[in-house]
């Protein structure tokens, strides 16, 4: 009998070592999912501290401080009901964008006609700009 009991003490399946070993990788899990949730959240709120930050600071350079750079006022049109031609302004510039073809000389005189200035527009950024404003 003792031969016996022995035997079964061999196959019984060792269920605290199994036990034990879960617990402790789901604590190490908790603990990781902890720690990772902690630096995500500060990373994201460090980066969006950051944006808040360049958001403001775009937003100042963004305000008109030399009100001489303000388009003209734009003459209403009475015949068709329209203002014509619009301005947009991408930082401190403004840009009127016109849909009648004209040479480069006869869109100079245009501009002079409004107080402004033909440009052409070779900075990326304000090409970025101009494309999704308009």
């Amino acid at each position: 009998m003792d031969k016996r009991h022995s035997m079964d003490k061999r196959r019984e399946f060792p269920r605290h070592t199994v036990a034990l070993t879960l617990g402790v990788t789901c604590f190490v899990l908790l603990l990781a999912s902890t720690g990772l949730r902690y630096m995500l959240f500060h990373r994201c709120s460090g980066d969006m501290r950051q944006d808040m930050r360049e958001t403001e600071e775009n937003v100042s350079l963004s305000e008109v401080e030399d009100h001489s750079i303000l388009p003209p006022p734009i003459a209403w049109d009475e015949d068709h009901d329209t203002f014509q031609g619009k301005w947009h302004c991408c930082g401190k510039s403004c840009y009127h964008f016109s849909k009648e073809e004209k040479t480069w000389e006869e869109s100079k005189v245009s501009c002079q006609d409004l107080q402004s200035r033909l440009v052409k527009i070779d900075n990326k950024e304000e090409q970025v700009c101009l494309l999704y404003s308009t």
